[in-house]
């Protein structure tokens, strides 16, 4: 028998036509409220996020205090675990996490969405999503666009450095005019 006590439950929304999970890490047990699956909508909307996309990714909100080891995720016939975030993800907005098994989840911080826009945080971790999707070729347009030097890697522990995280920050920025960080 599977013990579901550390399972993380989605709810599958379907709102005007998109089709996503949402689930949260909470010590409240708070419903997610409709008003919360009306932005995500929206967010995924004004973004033009891909529709078949979407509903291939939970948006996993995450009180980062509430997280105890051996949590999962069900989804789409995997147990995805939730890692350890560790005390820098007091600080993070958002984490785009892949998964060796092809399956991505976006956790974001419950503790900032009343700091900062869910538009913000959710349309960049978004961002992520597409440029996980892009080929190397595009990568080498992408770089050429940006002004990134050549061999720069894709990922790096210094966020000012990333081009993953400036591709995020400007996808971002096209679909909502917020500031490039």
């Amino acid at each position: 028998k599977t013990d579901t006590s550390k399972e993380v439950p989605l709810q599958e929304v379907t709102n005007l036509g998109y089709t996503f999970y949402v689930g949260q890490i909470d010590d409240t047990n708070t419903d997610i409220t409709d008003d919360l699956k009306n932005q995500i909508t929206k967010i995924a909307y004004d973004a033009k996020f891909s529709k078949s996309l979407l509903k291939d990714i939970p948006i996993v909100i995450i009180n980062s205090l509430a997280v105890k080891s051996g949590l999962y995720i069900p989804f789409q016939d995997r147990k995805l675990l939730v890692g350890d975030f560790g005390g820098e993800f007091l600080y993070e907005e958002g984490i785009y996490a892949p998964y060796t098994s092809g399956k991505s989840v976006i956790f974001i911080n419950k503790n900032y969405l009343n700091k900062n826009s869910l538009t913000d945080v959710l349309t960049h971790e978004l961002g992520h999503v597409i440029g996980a999707k892009l080929t190397d070729a595009d990568w080498k347009t992408y770089y050429g666009l940006r002004n990134i030097p050549t061999g720069t890697p894709q990922a790096s522990n210094n966020w000012n450095l990333s081009p993953q995280e400036d591709f995020a920050e400007v996808y971002k920025n096209t679909f909502t005019n917020l500031e490039v960080r």
